[in-house]
């Protein structure tokens, strides 16, 4: 619809009333290039930068291409690199990706028509109009992107895990079918993107380590809860820290969707030093838990907390509330050594298959 809209209206503007061809050409299919091929996702200021960023990106394409299209052989060699340097910069994220093709536009139109540096001026005046139209209508006129659903099934998988643990500290069985759903449908959701929120952006990284860190903790959930070990009969211990991480799950939802959070990780942090304390407390008196059992039962509590705790830090960061210093840690989680989160063994808070180590809270 308003590609409909301002496409034949650049094309009457330019040509009929400013009477320029090259204006004309390069605002049709600018408009085009903006409206129909790019398809930029995230909060308006999101769009805003994307469509600046291929503005000037277009920019650059097109005085390239104008430069070497009266040579043939000339055209063909820079093509090469100008091809490769716009398709690579697509790893920097979603918006990037979905602008390389649009940006292609801007070079493949010039090249292939001969023309002279005196064009240049026309023909960045039809890219520029058709930018500055296209992104208002994109801010004035937007429909649902991809992205905010696949965020919107992140938060939906992190509220099923805050409900399940809740319920399991209060000693109530709880039906796991609504969390595999979730999860299935989180799946359904990343695999269906156009562009999967993997690119090289903080905020693309934190998103993609969240969907893998949730569906790694709805699997930590379904071996505590609905496996051989009975964690509706937990410990007090076990039991306060299974409803701290509940708490952060719930601040991992309302970070995704826009709500105030205040993820309190110290008292998380506490709950599981309390925990590991009352462990090595037992001591197989009458009347006490089952050693080994409460011994299994600890370890999925302190599994699912390290799970609640880099969610919760994932969800500030994709919602760009974190702080400097919690930004520094997730990266040395996702690229680095994994010495930034204390009692982490590799690959637990990115989702792989580490368990919770002995680090500062022995388990046993």
């Amino acid at each position: 619809m308003r590609a409909t809209v301002v496409v034949p209206s650049l094309f009457a503007l330019t040509d009929k009333v400013i009477g320029d061809p090259q204006m004309a050409l390069f605002a049709t299919f600018g408009g085009f290039a903006t409206l129909v091929i790019a398809g930029f996702g995230g909060t308006r200021k999101d769009k805003l930068i994307a469509h600046t960023g291929l503005a000037i990106t277009g920019s650059l394409a097109l005085i390239i291409g104008t430069l070497v299209s009266g040579t043939t052989w000339l055209a063909v060699v820079v093509t090469v690199p100008v091809a490769f340097a716009i398709f690579f910069a697509g790893i920097a994220g979603p918006n990037a990706a979905s602008g390389s093709t649009a940006a292609m536009f801007a070079y493949v139109l010039p090249v292939v028509s001969a023309g002279d540096a005196s064009m240049i001026p026309s023909r960045l005046a039809g890219w520029w109009l058709a930018s500055a139209a296209g992104t208002i209508a994109v801010l004035l006129l937007s429909p649902r992107p991809p992205g905010d659903r696949l965020r919107a099934a992140i938060a939906d998988l992190a509220a099923e895990l805050a409900s399940r643990l809740s319920a399991a500290a209060d000693g109530v069985i709880t039906d796991p079918q609504s969390m595999h759903a979730a999860k299935e449908r989180l799946r359904t959701a990343f695999l269906a993107a156009p562009y999967r929120p993997s690119g090289l952006a903080t905020a693309d990284q934190a998103l993609s380590s969240l969907v893998q860190l949730l569906q790694w903790g709805a699997s930590q959930v379904s071996d505590a809860f609905d496996g051989h070990v009975n964690m509706t009969t937990t410990r007090p211990a076990d039991r306060a820290l299974l409803r701290a991480a509940a708490t952060l799950f719930t601040d991992t939802r309302d970070l995704l969707t826009g709500r105030a959070a205040d993820p309190d990780v110290a008292g998380l942090e506490q709950a599981r030093a309390d925990s590991a304390a009352s462990l090595r407390d037992l001591s197989g008196r009458a009347g006490e838990p089952d050693a080994r059992m409460a011994a299994a039962q600890a370890v999925h509590a302190q599994a699912i907390a390290v799970v609640a705790r880099g969610a919760v830090a994932d969800a500030l960061i994709a919602s760009r509330r974190a702080d400097p210093e919690t930004i520094a840690a997730e990266r040395r989680m996702w690229y680095g050594p994994h010495d930034a989160l204390p009692g982490v063994a590799p690959g637990a808070a990115s989702g792989g298959a580490g368990t919770v180590a002995a680090g500062s809270v022995p388990l046993i």
